[in-house]
């Protein structure tokens, strides 16, 4: 075949040849999104935010209305693709691309770019958020890198951990204290987060005595509760003096591990405190991977976004009982996971295990990557 150049000096431009150019540079894609890219509205429409794509063939689309599609909202489970289809031909104007939902999670379309999946549960529940993954958008487009951040679980954590009958706290920035007659602790030398506001302060507070993690309030607290003043001082309820209580500042994730247990025959866990930075686009998953090597499990407490709110999440796992590494997917669909000026989220892990119980934590993954598939 001999050699093409194409638009070099004094050659025409028309559009076959601006259809080779594109094809030579880019694959099938989704190119550009205004967010959220895919959103339900109750009970069955699958609303598409304005995008462009670009077709194997080198062909460029832009919508820029909002499509809205039907998902069957019935008793069974069923899963879905949204994907354009398109025929070149060579006619003015060319011909529609048409927008198709099939069943199935497909990974490839033939004359096609995927535009994402819906995998619904079954049980005629309405249409949400929860069940809605759209496709990774191309690499071409700026601002759209694969993001990761990753923690290791340290070295002392990532050996098989067993169930015992003793209690113990692992962390730095945490304290055992005894609730005095006076019903404060000052815990401002170990309050690092004290200069923000009181809503992105995250202080927990456990009661080794009882096995229970205390509740925030900002007014006077009752039993099983706490009040934390800017200067650090701790208050509690009359209720609760004399126990033992371990306090920590999670607000940047200090590590924090705690195993919990009242006896050989009782279950136990820990908790483990992970702060991960955003990035310029949006973190949309966090993966734990972990080894079980008896009745072991690992599950999210909760989740504080950028901001220091409650952020909202469903999970799914992969779990192995064989020596393979097994997978916590946790997806964030409510919050504010992207910055650019240093903000963070944090992540609280809670490991289970049953008496006999053991497993081996390894490491903990943010990632800007969610699909179905």
């Amino acid at each position: 075949m001999s050699q093409k150049r194409f638009l070099d000096y004094g050659t025409t431009a028309d559009a076959s040849k601006t259809k080779v150019m594109h094809h030579q540079m880019f694959s099938a894609q989704v190119l550009r999104v205004d967010e959220p890219f895919f959103s339900a509205l109750a009970p069955d429409q699958l609303l598409i935010n304005h995008h462009a794509v670009i077709f194997d063939n080198g062909i460029m689309l832009t919508e820029d209305e909002v499509q809205t599609k039907i998902i069957a909202t019935s008793y069974g489970s069923a899963s879905y693709t949204i994907y354009y289809e398109h025929e070149d031909e060579d006619i003015i104007g060319g011909v529609a691309a048409t927008l198709q939902v099939v069943p199935g999670l497909l990974t490839t379309v033939i004359n096609g770019v995927i535009l994402g999946w819906v995998v619904y549960p079954g049980g005629s529940v309405p249409l949400d958020n929860t069940m809605l993954y759209a496709n990774w958008r191309g690499p071409v487009v700026n601002g759209q890198p694969f993001e990761e951040s990753v923690i290791w679980v340290s070295s002392t954590a990532a050996v098989p951990i067993s169930n015992s009958t003793s209690l113990s706290f692992n962390s730095s920035s945490a304290v055992w204290e005894t609730v005095p007659i006076s019903q404060q602790i000052d815990y401002s030398p170990r309050f690092i987060s004290r200069n923000l506001a009181d809503i992105n302060q995250k202080i927990r507070v456990f009661s080794g005595t009882t096995n229970v993690d205390f509740v925030r309030v900002s007014g006077v607290p009752g039993a099983n509760e706490f009040n934390l003043d800017g200067n650090g001082l701790v208050t509690f309820n009359v209720a609760n003096v004399g126990e033992s209580v371990a306090i920590a500042d999670i607000t940047y994730g200090a590590n924090a591990r705690i195993w919990i247990n009242g006896s050989a025959t009782d279950a136990g866990y820990a908790d483990t405190v992970m702060t991960f930075p955003v990035k310029n686009i949006p973190i949309r998953t966090v993966f734990f991977e972990y080894v079980v090597v008896d009745d072991y499990t690992v599950d999210p407490v909760e989740i504080f976004d950028a901001e220091g709110n409650a952020a909202s999440f469903t999970i799914s796992k992969s779990e192995h009982l064989d020596g393979q590494i097994s997978r916590l997917t946790v997806r964030l669909i409510g919050g504010i996971f992207q910055g650019v000026h240093g903000e963070a989220f944090t992540v609280r892990l809670r490991a289970t295990t049953q008496p006999s119980g053991m497993g081996a934590d390894l490491r903990c993954r943010a990632s800007v990557y969610d699909l179905p598939i």
